[in-house]
């Protein structure tokens, strides 16, 4: 049975709605999180303009602008604005692709700048890029405390059981909630004949395979790494989460998910804070036996596929990679300023693909050398609040620091084999969650330093105390 795009998205939003009025404690979570963090999991597009992905409208594309707006004088933008992490973001989605775009404009034309594909391509692309930034100032400006930031977890996890349950309902039944897949014929033809055989191997609910394969694996190391911090009457629940979310990645095909999996685990181990993180590389190990006894060669496939020519798929992206190195070392200017930040025709008469499935390649195609420079500036500011967090002597902190560094590591390294910190139409859903969740637990640093007051005077304006931490 195979349901419309109009009502996967009624029974997409009835189920998140009602999860979260029955289910989700809302005492410690701000108004405007818990809005933007349901609307973020509504991954079923409101309505495809033309056919294709890339026309696909979201909830998150309507409601951030209005929370943002009706929640703009709570978000200190004096003092978030001046935070290192917001302007490396700032860099990295506007500052670069703004300059490298005149500057390509002024050099080589229309055809390497901001102009080099459709107005309404680059102009949603750019938007989205404004509202992704704009969700991580809201979140870091709202200095959350550890324990709303775990309550936030929580909800994530609620949110969580519902949208993996309805992937393995995808899966493993005749209910088809992957109508979005059936939008790509024209892009691939081959993906309609292979639903209609088998939805295993797909996306589902407006999530691409990649998105799933991400989402859902760093919900795996996000769950195990703070399974500490729940009350243990949470833990059967987060544990089914963590089934439901490791079924879908493997069901997915997902070569970047499986990764993210396996990288985050193991910087977990490496990582960890406690013996229950610690441990965590033998659940790692017991992933790799059970794939191994249940004979899933599919994934074994995928896996090995990342880095042979064992498929046409993974042959097409070798071949990428190396003729994207090859453009870079004859054509230096392409080196220096990309293509157009939009511009994946330009990027496919290059290399026969659309793009290098690899975000920091990908990057220099899109702003020159300045673009994975930035993507590391950000990686490396991320990294370094997460490592303050992990060094804090309470416990929870330093769970949730070593849990996040574990996350931005994987993070880093799905880099490797689809974008991640860049966008693209096909996983914009499962970014904006990033950078809700890099926004949130952020935050909590923020929330821990100390606040230096002004001094102030009497009345007769001698100085009565110095600034003092608050």
């Amino acid at each position: 049975m195979t349901l419309s795009l109009e009502s996967t998205l009624v029974l997409h939003v009835c189920a998140i709605v009602s999860a979260y009025l029955f289910f989700v404690d809302k005492r410690e979570i701000p108004r405007p999180l818990q809005i933007l963090t349901a609307a973020a999991f509504v991954t079923s597009p409101v309505v495809v303009l033309e056919r294709g992905a890339q026309s696909a409208v979201y909830l998150t594309d309507i409601l951030i602008p209005l929370i943002i707006c009706v929640y703009a004088r709570h978000m200190r933008m004096s003092e978030v604005i001046h935070d290192g992490r917001v302007l490396a973001f700032l860099v990295l989605l506007l500052g670069v692709p703004f300059f490298v775009g005149t500057l390509g404009f002024v050099l080589g034309g229309a055809d390497v700048s901001l102009l080099s594909r459709s107005t309404n391509a680059t102009v949603l692309w750019l938007y989205r890029n404004a509202c992704g930034i704009l969700v991580f100032m809201l979140a870091i400006s709202m200095r959350l405390t550890v324990s709303q930031v775990i309550a936030w977890i929580r909800m994530n996890l609620i949110l969580v059981l519902v949208i993996a349950g309805a992937g393995v309902v995808t899966y493993l039944t005749p209910i088809d909630l992957a109508a979005f897949e059936r939008i790509m014929p024209e892009v691939d033809p081959e993906r309609l004949e292979h639903i209609d055989e088998t939805r295993i191997g797909t996306g589902f609910l407006g999530l691409f395979r990649g998105s799933v394969g991400q989402w859902f694996g760093i919900q795996v190391v996000l769950l195990l790494g703070l399974l500490p911090v729940l009350e243990r009457r949470q833990w059967p629940w987060a544990l089914v989460g963590i089934v439901l979310s490791v079924a879908v990645v493997l069901m997915s095909y997902s070569r970047a998910g499986v990764i993210g999996m396996a990288v985050g685990i193991l910087a977990l181990s490496v990582f960890g804070q406690g013996w229950h993180q610690r441990s965590y590389g033998v659940f790692g190990a017991m992933l790799v036996v059970i794939i191994g006894f249940t004979q899933l060669d599919m994934i074994g496939d995928r896996l090995e596929s990342i880095f042979t020519q064992g498929d046409r798929a993974s042959a097409g992206r070798i071949i990428a990679w190396e003729r994207s190195l090859n453009v870079f070392a004859i054509e230096p200017e392409t080196f220096a300023i990309g293509v157009g930040p939009t511009n994946r025709q330009a990027v496919f008469k290059l290399i026969g693909a659309y793009g290098a499935h690899n975000e920091y390649i990908d990057a220099i195609f899109r702003m020159g050398v300045l673009g994975p420079i930035a993507i590391l500036v950000v990686l490396y500011k991320l990294m370094s609040s997460y490592w303050k967090l992990r060094g804090s002597g309470e416990a929870e902190v330093s769970y949730l620091g070593s849990t996040m560094v574990a996350v931005t590591i994987a993070n880093a390294v799905i880099g490797l084999t689809q974008a991640n910190l860049l966008h693209d139409y096909s996983g914009y859903t499962c970014w904006l969650f990033m950078y809700l969740l890099y926004g949130v637990t952020t935050s909590t640093t923020m929330a821990i330093m100390p606040v230096v007051q002004p001094a102030q005077t009497d009345a007769n304006g001698d100085l009565s105390r110095l600034g003092h931490v608050a």
